[in-house]
């Protein structure tokens, strides 16, 4: 039964996605995809923003995406999910070019199930905000 849902759960456009992806690509697509599905087996998949995303309760918990020289991965409430590449603007784990880039399977499970326990838990996700410049005071 879990089988059929699985199943159930995939979305051939991210099949082509992944397919018309370079052919480094291909590989660390389709692993992350596997791990999301392992940690999460009813996560649901679509196509938001152009990239394969993950949702999960109807709410976002994941995408990944892949250009010409690298692929990227990232948690909805990236802000509250530590990775040690928090300051990156390449998705959770910075520019993947290879799978070496990537955590190990465990790691990255245990994040996703993070991930859905923050969803599970009605967490917004928090935006990173810019420090403001301090605005300069005029002489009295």
């Amino acid at each position: 039964m879990a089988r059929q849902h699985r199943a159930m759960s995939r979305d051939p456009r991210i099949d082509a996605y992944i397919a018309g992806r370079a052919a480094f690509a291909q590989p660390i697509l389709g692993w992350l995809r596997e791990r999301v599905h392992a940690a999460c087996p009813e996560v649901e998949e679509t196509i938001k923003w152009s990239i394969p995303a993950f949702v999960y309760k109807g709410k976002p918990l994941a995408n990944m995406a892949a250009f010409k020289a690298h692929a990227t991965f990232g948690f909805w409430h990236r802000q509250e999910l530590k990775t040690g590449l928090e300051g990156s603007a390449m998705g959770q784990y910075g520019r993947v070019e290879s799978l070496d880039d990537l955590p190990d399977a465990e790691t990255l499970e245990r994040q996703v199930r993070e991930a859905m326990a923050l969803t599970d838990a009605g967490a917004a996700p928090k935006r990173a905000s810019a420090p403001k410049a301090a605005l300069p005071v005029p002489p009295e």
